[in-house]
């Protein structure tokens, strides 16, 4: 029996493993990135530290030799949020994009793994028996058995159970109020 993997993977940035503050997505084939925090959760570095666990865990599980993260020239919240989990943004000429009536640029920033080091230093293996895994509904997929990973404090990501790749969590600080309205950077 052959098994394929999800092309795309979500994970819920949240500080309590319950109440969901943002979410980041990375496509699997395109190593795409986006990410979106809630309104009221702006201003805290719930999006830096989610976007570098993000990429270490590419880095240590996925070996993608690149991720992209698409922003537009003028939003300076989200470049702020790339440089500070050490993307930089490439040569490549910025892409004109209409989409739903609006027309703006995208510039591409990317990540790509420090040939020096085989793991990143931010995850730190758990020697512990890892605990049960959740079940979770996944974006239209159904029941599936996710991960659940937690980014701690200082950033690293706790990786707590294995799974089918679906919603798990990061968790970096107070309990915050719900995102209803929130500005994105999901890709597309």
């Amino acid at each position: 029996m052959t098994t394929t993997a999800r092309p795309a993977r979500h994970w819920a940035i949240t500080t309590d493993g319950k109440q969901a503050q943002g979410e980041v997505l990375l496509n699997c084939i395109t190593g795409s990135i986006g990410y979106i925090v809630g309104v009221t959760h702006r201003g805290m570095p719930l999006a830096s530290r989610a976007l570098r666990a993000i990429t270490d865990y590419s880095d240590a599980e996925l070996g993608l030799p690149r991720l992209i993260l698409e922003i537009e020239p003028d939003n300076q919240p989200s470049i702020a949020v790339a440089r500070s989990a050490g993307l930089v943004v490439t040569a490549t000429q910025p892409e004109t994009v209409t989409d739903k009536g609006r027309t703006y640029t995208l510039a591409t920033w990317e990540h790509t793994p420090d040939p020096r080091t085989d793991t990143p230093t931010s995850i730190r293996p758990r020697a512990e028996p890892q605990p049960p895994t959740h079940q979770s509904r996944s974006r239209g997929q159904g029941l599936c058995t996710a991960p659940v990973h937690q980014l701690c404090r200082n950033g690293t990501l706790d990786r707590r159970s294995q799974g089918c790749g679906g919603p798990a969590s990061f968790g970096c600080g107070p309990q915050q109020e719900d995102p209803s309205a929130a500005s994105s950077n999901i890709p597309r």
